[in-house]
C-alpha cells in the first residue's frame, strides 16, 4: 500500500499548539486598541448632561445681565483632585464662548460642584438667557 498524508496528532502535536498560539497572538495584536475612558470624546446623554473623559457632567448656564452663572454637578469617573473643565457654550441665538472651571474632589463616589460666575458681554435682545454645552474637556490638574 502507498503511504498517505498522516493527520494524526502523534507526530505534530507540538506544531499545532505553536501554531494555535501564533495565531492567538496575531489576532491579539492585530485587535483595535480600546479606548481608555480618560479618552472619551464629548458626547450628549441628554439635555444638560454630558459624558467626557469618564465624567459624567451635568451643567447649565444662566445669564442674568452681564453674570453667565455655571451651576451643575461632576460625577462619576476617574479620582481628581482638581478637575479643570473647559467647555463652549452656545446660546438660543447661536452665538458661543469658552469658559473654564475648575472643580475640587470629583471621582469614583464623589460628585464636585460646579458653581462659576464669568462677566460676559449683555445681550441687546434680552435681559436673561440660557447656554448649552456644545463641545468639552477636561484636564486632571491634582490627582
Amino acid at each position: 500500500m502507498g503511504k498517505g498524508i498522516d493527520f494524526s496528532m502523534k507526530n505534530y502535536g507540538f506544531t499545532w499548539c505553536w501554531t494555535i498560539f501564533l495565531l492567538f497572538l496575531i489576532f491579539l495584536l492585530s485587535s483595535p486598541p480600546r479606548v481608555h475612558c480618560a479618552d472619551e470624546p464629548f458626547r450628549v446623554i441628554s439635555r444638560g448632561i454630558y459624558a467626557v473623559g469618564g465624567y459624567e457632567i451635568d451643567v447649565t448656564g444662566h445669564q442674568r445681565g452681564k453674570i453667565l452663572q455655571l451651576r451643575g454637578r461632576v460625577s462619576y469617573g476617574p479620582y481628581c483632585n482638581l478637575l479643570r473643565v473647559s467647555m463652549k457654550l452656545e446660546n438660543r441665538d447661536g452665538k458661543t464662548i469658552k469658559i473654564t472651571a475648575n472643580v475640587t474632589d470629583v471621582g469614583g463616589g464623589r460628585s464636585g460642584l460646579i458653581r462659576e460666575d464669568q462677566r460676559i458681554r449683555r445681550l441687546k435682545e434680552r435681559v436673561t438667557d440660557t447656554w448649552h454645552a456644545v463641545d468639552m474637556k477636561v484636564d486632571c490638574k491634582a490627582k
